[in-house]
């Protein structure tokens, strides 16, 4: 890929020294390890469009390495390129937003987390309000609606209304509120940060 063709500053930065070296894309592949070069390349296709950036810190070294500058550099590009992913990804959030209420539980992550995911547990701990009905009625609601327990969760100690994006609210199993946030309570978004290590 051309520098110019380049939309982000990871793909920009790989773009520039494979330039530099004289690495074609396979050349460069072969170098970060990688024996499925179709993998490769649609990996380093995702980093243009800011996305791709799981494990994106077990990369860094290799990245480093094979383009022939400090680890910190190609640090400082992968974290600009995920807060274009974040940005987006929060935008996408704020179009689609519903007020809405998130448990509280004993447990924020489930003790079995792949049993969890198979169950669809997380939407356990969201609660829907009736359509069209008035905030002041959303805690109301949350309470009337407030199951004891989540499975692999634990005991439900309280909930956090999410009244716009940037707003939401802690309240106690009662309904008394606790604590306002300045932006709404999610689950579910870890996997935006690399956690996990990509596999070549």
């Amino acid at each position: 890929m051309p520098p110019r063709d380049a939309k982000t500053p990871l793909s920009r930065l790989i773009a520039e020294r494979r330039l530099a070296l004289h690495l074609s894309e396979n050349d460069l592949l072969i170098l970060l390890g990688y024996k499925d070069l179709n993998k490769g390349r649609q990996r380093l296709a995702a980093f243009n469009d800011a996305r791709g950036l799981e494990g994106i810190k077990h990369l860094e070294k290799s990245l480093a390495e094979a383009l022939g500058i400090e680890r910190e550099v190609v640090g400082i590009a992968a974290l600009e390129t995920l807060a274009i992913a974040q940005a987006r990804e929060a935008q996408q959030y704020a179009e689609s937003f519903f007020p809405h209420a998130i448990l509280r539980t004993e447990q924020m992550v489930p003790s079995q987390i792949t049993f969890a995911a198979l169950c669809g547990t997380d939407r356990k701990r969201v609660l829907r309000f009736r359509k069209g009905s008035s905030p002041v009625t959303y805690a109301r609601q949350a309470v009337a609606m407030l199951p004891d327990h989540v499975p692999f969760y634990g005991k439900v100690l309280g909930f956090w209304v999410n009244y716009t994006p940037n707003r939401a609210v802690e309240y106690d199993r009662s309904g008394r509120p606790v604590a306002e946030l300045h932006r709404a309570v999610r689950i579910g978004t870890a996997k935006l940060i690399g956690l996990e290590a990509g596999q070549k």
